[in-house]
């Protein structure tokens, strides 16, 4: 079977990039880069409402 998208393979890459990234960040930088990338933010820029 011929995956199309590998989620763990994913997952591995993203979590060695942000780990490089973070690795130069102070932990104040690292709240307000992860504040301003989250999915939430996205979705509320984009006009979206939150039901909570």
């Amino acid at each position: 079977m011929k995956k199309t998208f590998d989620a763990v393979k994913f997952q591995r890459k993203r979590r060695a990039e942000l780990s490089h990234k973070f690795e130069k960040m102070t932990p104040k930088e690292v709240i307000e880069y992860l504040k301003k990338h989250s999915v939430q933010s996205r979705r509320l820029q984009k006009g979206a409402r939150h039901s909570a």
